[in-house]
């Protein structure tokens, strides 16, 4: 896939992959970045996920919050379905957790307040996560 251009963007190299789908860092021609989330190809034969990971995207597309990634636009890959967003560049958790890093009880508070913020913030645009 690398190499391959979804709505403008450009799949660079691949961030990361889960049960439902792999996301790939991106760049458009003037060089913004973006993560690309492809549904895999076994779900994207299943006319019920790929309506919830259509659904998806239309809700995250409503959500500004500046503790949720913003999304760009919904396309295709093939037959596979994928949501472009906006990248967050920083460090993977689980290399940080396997380095045996320690995080400071500040740390830790100031991220449960942003995680706290963004759920009460789609909860109240009536999101349930």
């Amino acid at each position: 896939m690398q190499g391959a251009t979804i709505n403008g963007y450009t799949l660079k190299y691949r961030l990361g992959e889960g049960g439902m789908a792999e996301v790939w860092y991106a760049e458009n021609e003037i060089g913004k970045p973006a993560a690309v989330k492809i549904l895999n190809e076994v779900l994207s034969r299943r006319p019920q996920i790929v309506e919830r990971f259509h659904n998806e995207a239309l809700v995250m597309v409503k959500l500004e919050h500046p503790n949720i990634r913003q999304v760009y636009g919904y396309g295709y890959f093939g037959e596979r379905h994928s949501i472009i967003m906006e990248y967050l560049d920083g460090e993977d958790l689980e290399a940080i957790l396997r380095s045996g890093r320690h995080f400071t009880d500040e740390e830790l508070r100031r991220w449960w307040n942003q995680t706290v913020d963004a759920l009460n913030y789609t909860h109240s645009m009536d999101i349930v996560h």
